[in-house]
């Protein structure tokens, strides 16, 4: 199965890149033919963006584990920074921008080492129990509150339910696991049934939608749109988990199912964030896609979910 595995990893990539080649073609084409499209100019910058996600994300790929790791500690904290800025925190000095890095830097070498339990416990207590002592050292009362909430949510999103993705390698960390996933087929898993969900809800809402999902936090989202994802996402996770994850028919539909749910989930707090602080997107890192939780505000929530579950079907089955 590992042969197996490493296959599907090569002809996802491969697939990817070839579709993504495709969908560029066929844009230059028709930007060509309608100069004065402006649908044309937003999708094209859309594609740039898409074009430097997927070579990054590749590049990792093709050094394993500690390629996805490098890459989400530096992902990490760029999302980190862009959630402590739109928040314009007036606690985040010098000592707390120190301590932040710091822990950052930690726990993804606890990521590299393979020190599983470092890595699960570290930063939560760091976060919920030391951070705090640092803030109330000010003596300071007015908007200490909404600081300490801040930087820590800031942490415990960007940065430890964010290091899941690379930290799925962990899950063939058991003495009685009969069976190992590879982390890098477990990773574009991930990806590919996560972004795949906002794609199934996105055309599933302008084929069907008409009533607004949570108008109030994200207008775009329609009831339609939320059904037509669970469903596309767990059919294709119905196909994709058996060959990438060794998975059974359901436990395949049961993590697509648990995957869309958490990632509208994610899309929704993030855009309910946005809204607080009136912005549009955290930055414009990325082109045509903002910044770095614009891009990834789903994955925060689809990455422990999926841990998760994979966790629960191997460690049922070594007991």
């Amino acid at each position: 199965m590992f042969e197996l595995k490493n296959l599907v990893v090569l002809y996802s990539l491969v697939g990817g890149f070839a579709f993504l080649t495709c969908v560029t073609v066929g844009t230059a084409v028709f930007k060509a033919i309608r100069p004065e499209s402006k649908l044309a100019v937003k999708i094209w910058g859309i594609l740039c963006g898409w074009w430097i996600i997927n070579i990054l994300l590749g590049g990792a790929c093709l050094f394993g584990s500690n390629g996805l790791i490098a890459l989400f500690c530096v992902v990490s904290l760029l999302a980190l920074r862009e959630f402590i800025v739109v928040q314009k925190l007036s606690f985040i000095g010098k000592p707390e921008v120190t301590a932040m890095l710091t822990l950052v830097a930690i726990h993804y070498l606890f990521l590299f080492l393979g020190v599983k339990n470092f890595f699960l416990f570290v930063v939560p207590v760091v976060t919920y129990i030391f951070l705090p002592f640092l803030m109330l050292s000010r003596r300071k009362i007015e908007g200490l509150v909404h600081n300490l909430w801040a930087s820590q949510s800031g942490i415990m999103l960007c940065v430890y339910c964010l290091s899941f993705a690379p930290g799925l390698l962990f899950l063939n960390i058991h003495p009685n696991v009969s069976r190992s996933i590879d982390p890098v087929a477990a990773f574009l898993f991930l990806f590919i049934t996560t972004e795949m969900n906002d794609v199934f809800q996105f055309a599933s809402g302008k084929l069907f939608g008409r009533q607004k999902l949570v108008v109030e936090i994200s207008p775009n989202k329609t009831i339609a749109g939320f059904v037509g994802g669970l469903l596309m996402t767990s059919i294709l996770s119905l196909v994709l988990a058996p060959l990438m994850l060794d998975l059974q028919l359901w436990q395949s539909l049961l993590t697509g199912f648990c995957i869309a749910l958490s990632g509208v989930s994610g899309d929704l707090m993030f855009s309910s964030i946005k809204r607080t602080v009136g912005i549009k997107d955290f930055s414009q890192l990325i082109p045509g896609h903002g910044g770095v939780l614009d891009r990834l505000d789903s994955m925060v929530f689809t990455a422990p979910t999926l841990y998760c579950l994979l966790y629960v079907y191997l460690h049922a089955s070594a007991i």
